[in-house]
């Protein structure tokens, strides 16, 4: 998709001079499990230094030029990468809590890194043919998503953690009424978030916290304080803001909210 939102021919974006990353709502069968399909093709520009990619609780799987399909994990602090110039990546983010659903695996095994998609799913061979035969960023998209669709097996309980999971992102929560709304006490409950998220329900937790200061902060055009945005987003003061910040993306507030683009995922505020 270009600024216009028309389809992109993978050999003109290749030889685009101008980066490109776009979100794009998932198909209303997949809303439930799939936060956004999503599309990126690497300017000149962007491939000089590495760049980091924070953590938003999800988990994403994605296909970049001449490279196997991967399925890349819920992160617990910023990654950084390298991306080259020319590259198209496409992708289909994973609310958390959908990884389980989709590949039949705990999250916890894929926390803080990636693996071929094929290790865990013989049909992603076959993805990767068709993926290989795309010729366009939008037939890309559908191949994934049609994949995830064909995948996607939730039991009660991979449904009761996504549920619980969107309760944390909307409003925050506390987590012995969250687990008695589930029929679970506080053990079981931990226990399935970190099977199904990757990690336990207040680290989530943290995270949103974090990730919803960004979308206040930008929604304000860096007008507001930071005392404003703790109060705001669920810290108990400016302090606790910054120490999470700190120890989730690896930068203070002021710090990354002056970074040119902060990251935010348009779904989680849409569609959350």
């Amino acid at each position: 998709m270009d600024g216009n939102g028309r389809d992109v021919d993978l050999t003109g974006a290749r030889a685009s001079s101008r980066p490109i990353y776009r979100e794009l709502a998932p198909a209303p069968d997949l809303a439930e499990y799939v936060a956004c399909g999503w599309v990126r093709v690497v300017g000149p520009r962007e491939s000089a230094d590495a760049v980091p990619i924070v953590p938003d609780g999800c988990s994403d799987i994605l296909v970049s030029d001449g490279v196997p399909p991967r399925i890349v994990g819920p992160d617990t602090r910023t990654r950084w990468i390298k991306l080259h110039a020319g590259t198209v990546i496409t992708g289909q983010r994973l609310r958390p809590g959908a990884l389980r659903a989709v590949l039949g695996v705990r999250a916890s095994e894929l926390v803080d890194t990636s693996a071929a998609l094929a290790d865990l799913a013989s049909s992603a061979r076959a993805l990767h043919s068709r993926l290989d035969a795309a010729g366009t960023l939008n037939a890309r998209l559908l191949l994934l998503e049609s994949w995830v669709r064909d995948r996607l097996a939730p039991s009660a309980r991979d449904r009761a953690v996504v549920a619980a999971a969107r309760v944390l992102a909307r409003s925050g929560a506390d987590m012995d009424r969250l687990a008695t709304n589930l029929g679970w006490n506080a053990r079981m409950l931990h226990r399935e978030f970190v099977a199904t998220c990757g990690y336990g329900p207040k680290y989530l937790q943290r995270v949103v916290r974090v990730q919803r200061t960004v979308g206040f902060a930008r929604a304000a055009g860096g007008q507001l304080r930071l005392s404003d945005l703790a109060g705001m987003s669920g810290f108990s003061d400016q302090a606790h803001l910054t120490r999470d910040f700190r120890a989730i993306f690896g930068f203070t507030p002021r710090e990354y909210l002056a970074t040119a683009e902060p990251q935010l995922g348009r779904w989680l505020t849409e569609n959350w």
